[in-house]
């Protein structure tokens, strides 16, 4: 027997069996930890996460109704749950994104990819504008710096309608969802986001003149909110993708979005006032954790799509 780290929990209405325990050598999807040993029931020792959840009942006899948790023991696998008339079909799948509909997978895919198109371009540009300020093209109020700020303007755009199609709730999954309150902060923030943006193509002087601030501290006010609408859209991203990683499932994605929680804040801060190149290697990371999860949808969605032809 696999020794694990804590104990196994189970609900106090279930009863624990022999047949409840895995006896099979399953990693966990979330954070890789075998769950021999485990219960169907109960949660991965590591990372807390529910078994049942991620993997699915093994059988009718194993299932609970994913819309009112109803016993399921001894029903017809095609029938509807008597309770609440929810197909017992849907109860024995797990919420991998594999067996959601094509329009929600296809959504979800095509939110990726506008985000990931979004960082590719503000990445591009940010070394192209370091590149020319290098080279003495590039200062306040030139024609590269402005060209550069309109791009990535709209690049940041790009993002918040890639957030928002990748944080769409799925309309097929009728059971308790753990991701829906972190799914309302990103929402949240991406309206604060656009909010913020919008207002900021209004040149911050002609607020500050008819208010009588001083332009500087207007300006200096101006800085600390951007960066703060960055920081409150981030964190709450990096949860939610962290959820979005057990259903696809790829550990990668979990695992870089856990670590992009409290390595890029301090790279962006103090990797680059120490290394100088703090926020590219923070860059850098969140591009190929997005560029993961673009491949891992498009395969999601191949998937699906074959199966619902055939």
């Amino acid at each position: 027997m696999v020794e694990f780290e804590g104990e196994i929990e189970v609900d106090d209405d279930e009863e624990e069996s022999e047949s409840d325990v895995i006896t099979e050598w399953i990693a966990c999807p979330r954070c890789g930890r075998n769950l021999y040993g485990a219960r169907w029931h109960g949660v991965c020792p590591r990372c807390r996460a529910s078994v049942h959840a991620m993997l699915g009942p093994r059988s009718v006899d194993d299932a609970f109704c994913i819309q009112c948790g109803y016993a399921l023991r001894g029903l017809d696998a095609k029938g509807a749950c008597p309770e609440c008339g929810t197909a017992i079909e849907r109860s024995l799948r797990g919420d991998l994104l594999q067996f959601c509909s094509l329009d929600y997978v296809r959504s979800l895919r095509r939110g990726a990819q506008l985000v990931l198109a979004s960082i590719k371009i503000r990445f591009v540009f940010g070394l192209a504008n370091v590149a020319a300020g290098l080279a003495g093209l590039s200062g306040s109020g030139t024609v590269v710096d402005s060209l550069v700020g309109i791009i990535c303007r709209l690049a940041v755009f790009v993002s918040l309608v890639g957030w928002w199609m990748l944080t769409e709730e799925d309309p097929s999954y009728r059971g308790r969802d753990e991701g829906r309150a972190v799914r309302r902060m990103v929402r949240y923030a991406l309206m604060l986001t656009g909010a913020f943006q919008l207002v900021d193509l209004i040149n911050p002087s002609l607020i500050a003149m008819p208010l009588n601030f001083s332009l500087g501290i207007m300006n200096a006010s101006w800085d600390l909110g951007a960066v703060a609408t960055m920081a409150i859209q981030f964190f709450p991203s990096m949860l939610y993708v962290s959820w979005l990683a057990v259903r696809l499932p790829n550990f990668r994605v979990y695992q870089r979005a856990r670590r992009l929680l409290w390595l890029a804040p301090l790279l962006i801060t103090v990797g680059s006032v120490i290394l100088g190149i703090g926020y590219l290697i923070a860059a850098t990371m969140y591009l190929q954790m997005f560029s993961w999860i673009n491949a891992d949808l498009q395969r999601i969605e191949k998937k699906v799509a074959t199966e619902r032809l055939a």
